[in-house]
């Protein structure tokens, strides 16, 4: 599949890689951008808590410009 330069592709984060292209997209939006969290570790027991979640990637072209998590709802809740 050829990937154009200007197009928006969604991708399921499979391969180890995956998850640290998630995590420098943290850094960037809520470390450097936002200023929401000193760290990214600040993150971890509540973003990746929740096992079962899959986290799908939004590249422009192959360029990663954002992530989203997807988690099933369970009999516990999300909370």
């Amino acid at each position: 599949m050829t990937r154009e330069p200007n197009r928006l592709n969604m991708r399921s984060a499979a391969a180890a890689a995956d998850t640290q292209v998630v995590k420098e997209l943290r850094q960037v939006v809520y470390v450097d951008d936002r200023q929401h969290l000193d760290s990214t570790d600040q993150m971890a027991d509540g973003f990746d808590r929740f096992s079962g979640a899959t986290y799908l990637i939004a590249c422009l072209g192959s360029r990663p410009v954002g992530a989203v998590k997807v988690v099933r709802d369970s009999a516990q809740g999300l909370a």
